[in-house]
């Protein structure tokens, strides 16, 4: 009897590895089935994501006031309610002035642009046609440059032209986003308002599920993953103000075009992590070429000062080594994600890849705790 119930613990492993098996081929099967469901999943609980993101990006203004700027009141529930407040004040004030006065001129900056940029191009044209003319250089390279020039501005007025569309097809999207907005916040008030009842949910469900050791290392794995993607979201968000601030200011001062649009532009792309921000300068730099190309040089080695400056003493005291990942992890990160799920692969992907890191480790320190115990018992 006993050798059979061995038998049956024993085979119930070999079970379930045929099980996934089994679903995993079933997975990859029917791929692109299980691709538009997920699709479908996704675009149908967008309100949800919405509310989930807007919950945990309101907990971490919200957790600084119930724990510092409110600890004298004695009420939880008043203390809760105040800071919960406070917090979504907060938040909606900066989406309130992001909306009111940085969009409208982002917007103008945008639909100017792209009307004078014919006017642009051929100021270009110009201009380079002017240093080729003065050019000692070999005729058949400088007439192979002219020609690659040339169709490069015929396909950049498409694209701009193609732009505006783009532009008054968001405005009517942003309605429907607007409701998913509004419907997240909605589920970000409940999700806060019940967050004690909702995490001793999770820790009762993860103990009824699993041994005390594993339920303990669960639990601790999540609050550690929560401090990652508090830290790293923080962080961005604060560098992204930084960057987004000075850009403008530099550009004012040097009276540079389109200081709103560039500022905008370089902002919301440093959210890519190490990239992002200089792919954002490369793009206006080119922008900027087209309108006074030397301007367009001090443009690209000021905001590359700026980056270096903010990159080396700003970022690492506002996030520190909360992420835990080299500069090459982070950079695998943002290309695997991004090659995989796009533009949002590309935010998502370090916080990601973080918590991977972290569950490796956790899995590889495990390993040699119990490979230097069984190593100790037979010495």
């Amino acid at each position: 009897m006993i050798k059979l119930k061995a038998l049956l613990k024993e085979s119930k492993k070999y079970i379930l590895v045929v099980i996934v098996g089994i679903l995993v081929f079933e997975l990859f099967e029917n791929l692109a089935g299980v691709f538009s469901a997920l699709t479908t999943l996704l675009h149908v609980s967008r309100s949800l994501i919405i509310g989930i993101i807007l919950a945990f990006i309101a907990n971490i203004p919200m957790h600084f006031f119930y724990t510092r700027l409110f600890e004298k009141i004695k009420n939880e529930k008043l203390r809760r309610c105040v800071s919960m407040t406070l917090s979504f004040i907060v938040i909606l004030s900066l989406l309130a002035l992001l909306l009111i006065l940085l969009i409208p001129t982002f917007t103008d900056s945008l639909i100017k642009f792209v009307s004078e940029l014919p006017g642009y191009i051929a100021g270009f044209n110009t201009w380079l046609n002017g240093i080729f003319d003065s050019s000692s250089a070999n005729p058949n390279l400088l007439s192979v440059l002219v020609s690659a020039w040339d169709k490069l501005s015929v396909w950049i007025e498409q694209e701009a032209a193609s732009l505006l569309p783009s532009v008054l097809t968001f405005t009517f999207d942003f309605l429907s986003m607007l409701f998913d907005f509004l419907m997240g916040f909605i589920v970000s008030i409940f999700a806060l308002a019940n967050k004690e009842k909702l995490m001793t949910i999770f820790s009762r469900l993860t103990d009824a599920m699993f041994d005390k050791k594993r339920s303990h290392s669960l639990k601790e794995t999540g609050a550690a993953s929560n401090e990652i993607l508090k830290k790293y979201v923080s962080g961005q968000f604060v560098n992204m103000l930084i960057l987004m601030l000075v850009i403008y200011v530099m550009m004012k001062i040097f009276i540079m075009p389109y200081p709103e649009m560039v500022a905008v532009i370089i902002g919301f792309a440093s959210l890519i992590p190490i990239i992002g921000s200089w792919i954002g300068t490369l793009l206006c730099g080119f922008f900027i070429l087209m309108i006074d190309p030397m301007k367009a040089l001090w443009f690209v080695i000021g905001a590359a000062v700026i980056q270096q400056i903010i990159g080396s003493v700003v970022y690492p005291r506002i996030v520190g080594n909360a992420v835990g990942l080299t500069g090459f992890f982070v950079i695998l990160a943002v290309l695997l994600f991004g090659g995989l799920f796009g533009v949002i692969g590309m935010l998502i992907g370090v916080p990601v890849m973080a918590i991977i890191y972290l569950l490796v480790k956790k899995f590889v320190e495990k390993k040699e705790t119990e490979r230097a115990k069984e190593n100790g018992n037979k010495i």
